[in-house]
């Protein structure tokens, strides 16, 4: 749901980190 914007919001996370909020918003 909107992966730009996940970067946006987050800023620059890693490939480990976006993995771990995208299971955190599960």
């Amino acid at each position: 749901m909107g992966r730009l914007e996940f970067w946006e919001y987050s800023g620059e996370p890693t490939p480990e980190e976006i993995l771990h909020r995208l299971e955190d918003n599960k």
